[in-house]
């Protein structure tokens, strides 16, 4: 009995199916009582469901839908039962605004293990509901095509690179990070490399809000601003050691 309803909880049945009009009054009784919070208390705790709730209000209007019960399985397949309810009560998110089937088949044919896509989960899930699978294929084009990374570093610094991410990350926007650090600082492709695998969250940055405005702030102070740059820029590693919040 105890595992029989272990695998109705990974695969439930999609609620959205059930449009017979013989059925229609039992059809709609179901749709009033399946839900994702309810779900969420019947498989992992009351607990769980409530922070979830708190963390992000969707969770209380979900439906179970095939494709929420989809996510559902898949994270679940990921992730050690042991923190399941840490990860979804933090991030149900990942239930409800990402397709993570998707994730996981593009992940595995770009040649990721099971062992790597789980540590990227549990490290940065926001990844996969802030970010879309055209912007992971983006990023991994940028770092093989422009760092010339072979798919074996890529994979191997999954989760450096993740950092990458943003929700407004494109090719174009990473090209540019690129082309305006190795203007200002006269970096080598070298040494492009050390300061993007140092510090990969700056692909990320907007070149026109985040990169530009701070060079012109500390170029206003002379060479007061030249001796700032001085400490977080070493022309030697390539190091650049200035984060978006930096004034």
């Amino acid at each position: 009995a105890a595992g029989h309803a272990r695998t109705t909880c990974v695969l439930p049945v999609c609620i959205d199916c059930c449009t017979s009009t013989s059925s229609s009054s039992s059809s709609s009784s179901s749709s009033s009582s399946s839900s994702l919070l309810d779900h969420l208390i019947m498989t992992v705790d009351d607990f769980v469901a409530q922070k979830a709730v708190a963390t992000y209000p969707g969770t209380a209007e979900a439906r179970l839908t095939q494709h929420v019960a989809t996510n559902l399985a898949v994270v679940q397949s990921l992730v050690p039962a042991r923190i399941q309810g840490q990860l979804l009560s933090s991030h149900p998110q990942l239930l409800v605004e990402t397709d993570m089937q998707s994730w996981l088949d593009f992940l595995t044919s770009f040649g990721f293990q099971k062992d790597q896509i789980t540590d990227v989960l549990r490290s940065t899930p926001e990844v996969f509901y802030t970010s879309t699978v055209f912007q992971a294929g983006q990023l991994l084009f940028f770092l093989r095509q422009n760092l010339q990374l072979s798919d074996e570093e890529v994979v191997k610094q999954c989760l450096k690179w993740a950092a990458a991410l943003q929700p407004d990350t494109t090719h174009e926007s990473m090209m540019a990070v690129a082309s305006c650090l190795q203007q200002q600082f006269q970096l080598s492709q070298e040494q492009l490399l050390t300061v993007l695998q140092t510090f990969p969250e700056v692909l990320g940055w907007n070149v026109e809000a985040d990169i530009l405005p701070k060079l012109e702030f500390f170029n206003s102070l002379g060479s007061h601003g030249q001796r700032v740059l001085d400490t977080v820029y070493d022309k030697d590693s390539g190091w650049l050691q200035v984060g978006p919040d930096t004034v």
